[in-house]
């Protein structure tokens, strides 16, 4: 059960109502700093703080190469969120914008960010960013239901799903689920310690249909990049 607030608690509340609550809780070594915003809240004491043009100066100088955390780092106060959303007031953002992905660098993310991650693509993008990097590899490898299976990744299921299962399938396309992947490959009649040859039927029936879909995955990639 939390403990009432005090009058003696209130009062200091109410006395140092200007200063930011990070500082405030450090008056009160029993409250914890969400405690303390609640109570400023309930009490109709807290406000925004303004950002001064100091701190706005910094925003400009450290948020386009080093983003939120770099002016966290000097700005401790301030939370990550309200400095991106300051950024994007003062048109930060957009400044620090990159140009689009081309059809190379894409290509090299897909070969090397599966098992090397954002490291082993930064070594061949230099002038990509780690973050850019997982963003980029987060919306395009990200699991989704809708994405369109390809026939290359038919080509994988086939030589890997019956005798190892989902999880070594998975390895192989990591923007997959496990659970997509073994719906998917009992859907083509691939079942786990069956043999190939005994499902080549329904996968020729699924074979026109994944032929449409092959193409609309070709359009997502473009629209993504």
């Amino acid at each position: 059960m939390r403990e009432r607030w005090t009058e003696k608690e209130v009062q200091v509340l109410r006395d140092n109502a200007g200063r930011l609550p990070r500082a405030i809780s450090a008056l009160l070594p029993g409250r914890s700093l969400r405690a303390v915003t609640d109570k400023l809240y309930g009490l109709g004491l807290k406000r925004s703080v303004r950002w001064t043009k100091k701190e706005d100066a910094l925003i400009a100088k450290l948020y386009p190469k080093g983003g939120a955390a770099a002016v966290f780092a000097k700005l401790p106060h301030r939370t990550l969120g309200s400095i991106r959303h300051r950024a994007q007031e003062t048109n930060q953002l957009s400044r620090t914008r990159q140009p689009k992905w081309s059809l190379g660098e894409m290509d090299v993310l897909l070969r090397h960010y599966p098992n090397g991650g954002a490291k082993a693509v930064k070594k061949h993008l230099p002038n990509r960013t780690a973050c850019a990097i997982r963003y980029k590899a987060h919306r395009h490898f990200r699991p989704c239901q809708n994405r369109p299976w390809t026939l290359p990744e038919l080509a994988i299921i086939r030589d890997i799903y019956a005798e190892h299962g989902e999880a070594a399938v998975q390895e192989r396309m990591p923007h997959r689920t496990k659970r997509a992947i073994a719906r998917f490959a009992n859907r083509n009649g691939i079942v786990r310690n069956q043999p190939k040859e005994l499902s080549l039927s329904r996968q020729r029936s699924n074979l026109d249909y994944l032929l449409n879909q092959h193409s609309r995955e070709a359009t997502l990639i473009r629209r993504d990049m």
